[in-house]
């Protein structure tokens, strides 16, 4: 019992003090950033996922939903992310992650105005929830961080209660779409519908690999009335390309 306690007052503690703080840290060069950044009109208009480098801008006209999209849509109606999830930007994202690195959300918000005006409908930000087991854990929420710059720059309300898991799920790495999905079924909430319903809604996570984790929380927002649900991450893996 007082282990816990101990514990949930150190997470308070740390957040106060220090999640704020910009940390000099390995930023990367520009020579490394430029071809991570998914290209303007290179990828699926609906998921983001980046097409071929090869692929002509002539091609993109008439192909502009990926395979996936056009067998599957997503739920979400728009999702927009800036990098491929590779090299220096995976490392950097890994470090954020689970490393306490707490200023590499400020490297990456750097690069949001590249996005702002997607999100420029959107009237109310929901950071993609972690299971409280998972977030004494580690003793933070990333996409909260992600969610609460996205806030300064949109100049709109966030909120990380409305959105919540009500049940742990395991861990996605190593698992396909399809056990993705059946991982995360049900894995949602919507504490108060009042804050969705006709509501345009972005959803802020840090990585796309198979969509699934944003697929079910805009099920669930859309179930109870959200208007619309966009969404957005850092980087998209690779895997799908």
């Amino acid at each position: 019992m007082f282990r816990k306690l101990f514990h949930i007052l150190e997470i308070i503690f740390w957040q106060k003090f220090h999640i704020h703080t910009k940390t000099p840290g390995p930023y990367l060069s520009e020579s490394e950033i430029e071809p991570l950044l998914i290209s303007k009109g290179n990828f699926c208009s609906l998921c983001c996922i980046p097409f071929p480098q090869d692929f002509r801008e002539d091609s993109l006209r008439q192909v502009h939903l990926c395979g996936a999209c056009l067998k599957k849509r997503p739920i979400y109606d728009l999702h927009r992310s800036l990098f491929r999830y590779e090299g220096g930007i995976r490392d950097l994202i890994h470090a954020f992650k689970y490393e306490h690195a707490f200023w590499v959300r400020h490297f990456f918000g750097d690069f949001f105005s590249i996005l702002k005006e997607e999100f420029r409908e959107a009237q109310m930000i929901f950071p993609i929830p972690l299971s409280r087991k998972r977030f004494y854990k580690r003793g933070y929420n990333q996409s909260q961080l992600l969610a609460e710059l996205w806030s300064q720059i949109l100049e709109i309300p966030l909120s990380s209660k409305i959105l919540a898991r009500k049940k742990s799920t395991r861990f996605q790495f190593g698992l396909d779409s399809k056990e993705r999905e059946k991982n995360l079924k049900l894995a949602f909430e919507v504490k108060d519908e009042t804050f969705v319903r006709d509501k345009i809604l972005l959803l802020v996570d840090d990585i796309h690999t198979t969509g699934a984790t944003l697929n079910e929380a805009s099920r669930c927002l859309k179930k109870h009335g959200a208007k619309k649900v966009l969404a957005t991450t850092l980087a998209v893996t690779p895997l799908l390309i």
